[in-house]
């Protein structure tokens, strides 16, 4: 246990002044009252120590400036356009198309670097916040570098050695299983995506263990324990090179190697000897703290042994095999609901039927690597693997949850370890009580408490465009949709956002102007989400619903489709908002002439910022508090323009912008 402890003061230390404080300052103080009632003064110290050590390690910083801008360092991790690449003590990012970069090569950079940023949508993957995870603040250029050592084991050789033999949808399989890389334009991947079930194409430690297991079995029919367990080694070090460096492949390995040791495994319990594992992989890499497949593997194996205890009551290894899975399952079924943002009925069974058939797969895989010609079999197979994920795709049932923030999901932890607590000290009387407060409080995930507290406008971050949604309890109004040419927009951002904050319908789609960073996304939300009504035209108004009434302030004869743009006047939540659209300097003259007392409280900048839009003298006539700019990070347009800034600033307006804070909301409670 006190292996165990000191692990999780490193993490705390680590995450300290890194992670939402709401959060972690009560998980601190519940830890040290444990420790400080459980634990003597040396202890104590030694715990305190490590947690100052994390905190020292992720707080100060580390950013390296070469003389002359002449960076040597090897590189760290290799993705298929990017790697990253270790200089003395800062990471740094460097893209580079199709490069045949290997992990172990040192190369020199010469390049000044800048910090890096990355474009961002609503409920997409971050990836600025990916690398901030890694250590990754910077980039540099790889288009000055000299290679100054070839690291000869080439794996993305060997990778695309095979892959070059399989067809398309068998070499996504292999990029996944094998080598933890996911492309999610293919259809395989895609349906694992939508069905929540991704994690069972990763690399992970389950299947390595799986692996691990069976081999071990099939060498002590001939073998010693000792010899057993190293030829084990010997066999999966292919697949631990190739996946290197996933944090579950490394957990498995560097516990079977301490396993060698016969005094270290009988000594040690099988927690503290997880916990070693866990606390030699932060010493080799502090940033794993931060990946959720580290932490989750560790509170499994944790729980799993505090609930062995429980299962050793029964003497059924039957029953042992079913409810250990199901354990697992409901052990991550909050982050996993939490993540996809919704709860899948029958994900529990798909995962039951798919953990062995990808593990197949993974065995027919790692013996083509070896040589054996098995190409043919993985097309067939991964033909298979195909139509039985097509199949459950049409059986799924999923049901929108709630999100209430990494607060929320914390305490549902919480209550799951409680639990164990509880169960493994055989306190059952007190199991029920618990186990209700906890099903209530799930209860909450499917049951519209959002609506019902409150009152909100989201300024959606969707790049170049605009999207606001106003929510009146249960009545809600879109403006504008964006788009984006790449990839669907009211699919991937907008409909996950609207069921996160458990909006079902939207009373009316309002689009201000027929530019596609404003309306391109309307039509797939109108196919694909209900919409009772879309309003277009200045006759549509006033519009009125619940609590809302939309005034449209432009009532000019356009010129130019930007002069077109309806401009919304709607007084909520105590406060006076103004939706500009893309309306110029002309149509905010006429607007003033018109309404020569408008005034109010947050402005949504019209044209995202453009110098064609917010004239001095319409912003000193509404003198707004706040300025929200709807803009893409590092646009072509190069909005927003400097003097619409400057001019803000110079009236003291706050200024909020979407490609720096993402989705901006104002949202009112109880009202």
């Amino acid at each position: 246990m006190s292996i165990f402890i000191a692990t999780v003061s490193l993490i705390l230390g680590l995450h300290f002044l890194q992670s939402n404080s709401v959060i972690l300052v009560p998980l601190i103080i519940l830890y040290l009252l444990f420790v400080f009632t459980r634990f003597k003064w040396k202890k104590i110290a030694l715990f305190i120590s490590l947690f100052v050590l994390g905190a020292l390690f992720s707080n100060i910083p580390r950013q390296y400036n070469a003389k002359n801008d002449e960076y040597v360092g090897m590189v760290v991790e290799v993705k298929q356009n990017y790697y990253l690449v270790q200089s003395r003590f800062e990471k740094f990012y460097v893209y580079e198309e199709d490069h045949r970069r290997e992990i172990g090569d040192f190369l020199k950079l010469y390049s000044k670097p800048t910090s890096f940023e990355a474009t961002t949508y609503e409920s997409q993957f971050n990836f600025q916040q990916y690398l901030k995870k890694k250590g990754v603040k910077r980039q540099l250029n790889s288009n000055g570098l000299k290679e100054l050592f070839h690291q000869p084991i080439r794996i993305q050789n060997v990778k695309r050695n095979l892959t070059s033999h399989l067809s398309e949808d068998s070499a996504a399989l292999v990029d996944a299983l094998i080598f933890n890389t996911k492309d999610y334009n293919n259809d395989i991947i895609d349906s694992a995506n939508e069905l929540n079930l991704i994690f069972l194409l990763s690399t992970s430690g389950i299947y390595f263990s799986f692996i691990t297991r069976i081999l071990y079995r099939l060498y002590f029919l001939k073998f010693n324990e000792k010899e057993s367990r190293v030829l084990v080694l010997i066999t999966v070090a292919p697949m631990a090179i190739f996946s290197f460096p996933k944090v579950g492949i490394a957990r498995v390995i560097i516990g079977y190697l301490l396993s060698l040791n016969e005094r270290f495994r009988s000594k040690l319990s099988v927690i503290d000897r997880a916990s070693i594992s866990s606390f030699i992989l932060l010493l080799i890499n502090p940033y794993y703290a931060f990946e959720a497949g580290y932490l989750i593997g560790l509170g499994l194996t944790l729980s799993i042994t505090f609930f062995h205890s429980l299962l050793r009551s029964y003497d059924t290894k039957a029953l042992s095999k079913l409810v250990i899975p199901i354990f697992i399952y409901l052990m991550l079924l909050p982050y996993s609901s939490f993540s996809s943002g919704s709860f899948h009925l029958f994900s529990f069974p798909f995962q039951l039927v798919l953990v062995p058939l990808n593990e197949i797969f993974i065995v027919i895989s790692l013996l083509s690597l070896l040589r054996i010609p098995l190409y043919k079999v993985l097309d067939f197979y991964s033909i298979g693997l195909k139509w039985f994920y097509n199949g459950l795709s049409k059986i799924d049932f999923k049901i929108p949850i709630a999100d209430f923030g990494p607060i929320y999901i914390t305490i549902c932890y919480i209550f799951i370890f409680f639990i164990i607590y509880l169960v493994e000290g055989r306190r059952f009387r007190h199991v029920r009580n618990v186990l209700i407060s906890y099903g209530v409080m799930l209860s909450w995930m499917f049951i519209p408490v959002r609506p019902l507290l409150e009152n909100a406008v989201y300024f959606v971050n969707v790049g170049q465009g605009d999207s606001i949604i106003i929510q009146n309890h249960f009545h809600a109004v879109m403006i504008d949709t964006g788009g984006n040419k790449k990839f669907d927009m009211a699919e991937k951002s907008l409909i996950p956002f609207l069921k996160k904050h458990q909006i079902y319908t939207l009373d009316a789609l309002i689009i201000t102007h027929d530019d596609f960073d404003h309306s391109g996304a309307s039509t797939s939300l109108m196919k694909n989400f209900k919409v009772k009504q879309k309003l277009t035209e200045n006759s549509d108004f006033p519009y009125q619903v619940g609590d809302l009434t939309f005034i449209n302030l432009n009532h000019s004869v356009p010129s130019d489709k930007n002069d077109s743009s309806l401009v919304l006047y709607l007084k909520f939540m105590d406060k006076e908002f103004l939706f500009t659209g893309d309306a110029s300097t002309k149509v905010e003259s006429a607007i003033l002439q018109e309404y020569p007392a408008l005034n109010c409280d947050i402005l949504k900048v019209g044209h995202h910022g453009s110098k064609s839009s917010s004239s001095e003298e319409f912003i000193r006539q509404i003198s707004p508090k706040e300025a929200v700019i709807s803009v893409g990070k590092k646009n072509s347009y190069h909005h927003p323009d400097i003097e619409v800034i400057r001019l803000l600033e110079k009236y003291q307006v706050k200024i909020r912008r979407t490609d720096e804070e993402g989705t901006i909301s104002y949202v009112s409670y109880f009202t």
